[in-house]
């Protein structure tokens, strides 16, 4: 296995619901005009059996608009229990793999410019005292200057009681249900992990990059201009599949890959393309073999992170890309 080269990279600003790294990619703010964040309750006396809606609310202090937004929310799943959330004209990505144990990964993304109330959820209230046990966890957030922020204040919780819950019931959405939203915005890539078959117990994944398929191709938006480099990481479920070796596919676009099997359940990785960069269309990056371990059916979900994604003129593109996620049925 060859070590993972050192590159730069940056935090994720618009699809990812993974931790990143930070460097010069993305211009980092002045400390001192880092990002106010409080949440608003639509009702904090909300009892058992009724809904409330919880709103995270940002801003820059230097008034940049941000147009993106990543932070956890956490809250007592024995007081509430996640809903859906209120779909707008931006996109919020929700991640709800510990939602049952009181924490959900929010993602807010809007490259026009976020208003100041990001995300609005809705939660079922299981019991009383659950506005008590609130709390946010701001990771990173990116300005329309593409100004990288990390550093934030977060508020005392404030109540919003004029905000209306839906009468319709709320929706936990999918990727899928923001590729319209997200056409209107950007050209860009989809960044997709698409698992094989079982065949004689082994199976394969394979990172694929279309473009410009998804992001802006039928609004005229132009082309999102060429990428150079790809550097991200997935996790794969380690009771189940023992990781065999990865290597570029067969793709002259994208002849040369580096990996790192960092430690159990985690691949890292490397993609480098070709000078000029491939043209548009769909390019296999990288894949995987894993060998299939004894144990129960299951059906395991594969989303791979991009801590970044450089263009030919040296910028990140993270921005211009949405990651699908892929199951994989074993059985």
């Amino acid at each position: 296995m060859n070590p993972l080269r050192a590159g730069r990279h940056v935090v994720l600003a618009a699809v990812l619901l993974a931790a990143g790294c930070r460097d010069d990619l993305l211009r980092p703010t002045e400390a001192a005009s880092g990002v106010q964040v409080r949440l608003e309750l639509s009702d904090p006396q909300a009892a058992g059996g009724g809904r409330v809606a919880i709103v995270i609310r940002a801003e820059a202090a230097n008034g940049m608009p941000l147009t993106g937004l990543q932070g956890t929310l956490r809250y007592d799943p024995t007081r509430l229990r996640y809903a859906g959330q209120l779909r707008g004209t931006f996109m919020v990505r929700v991640g709800e793999r510990e939602a049952d144990h009181g924490s959900l990964r929010v993602l807010s993304f809007e490259p026009g410019g976020l208003p100041h109330r990001t995300a609005v959820l809705e939660f079922d209230v299981l019991g009383a005292g659950w506005a008590r046990t609130l709390g946010y966890a701001f990771e990173t957030a990116t300005t329309r200057d593409l100004s990288e922020v990390f550093r934030a204040v977060v508020l005392p919780t404030q109540n919003a009681t004029e905000l209306a819950l839906r009468a319709l019931p709320p929706r936990r959405t999918q990727i899928r249900d923001w590729r319209g939203v997200l056409a209107r915005q950007v050209p860009g890539y989809e960044f997709a992990a698409l698992w094989s078959t079982v065949t004689s117990g082994r199976v394969r994944l394979t990172l694929r990059l279309d473009r410009p398929t998804l992001i802006g191709a039928t609004t005229g938006a132009g082309d999102p201009g060429a990428l150079r480099s790809l550097r991200g990481s997935f996790a794969y479920e380690s009771t189940r599949l023992r990781l065999l070796g990865c290597s570029a596919a067969a793709d002259p676009g994208w002849p040369n890959l580096e990996w790192n099997g960092s430690g159990p359940g985690i691949v890292q990785f490397v993609a480098e393309a070709t000078a000029p960069a491939p043209e548009a269309g769909v390019h296999d990056v990288a894949v995987c073999t894993f060998a299939v371990l004894p144990g129960a059916p299951t059906v395991l979900a594969t989303t791979p992170a991009l801590t970044a994604a450089e263009g030919a003129d040296g910028r990140t593109m993270l921005p211009r890309i949405v990651i699908t996620e892929g199951a994989l049925t074993l059985p």
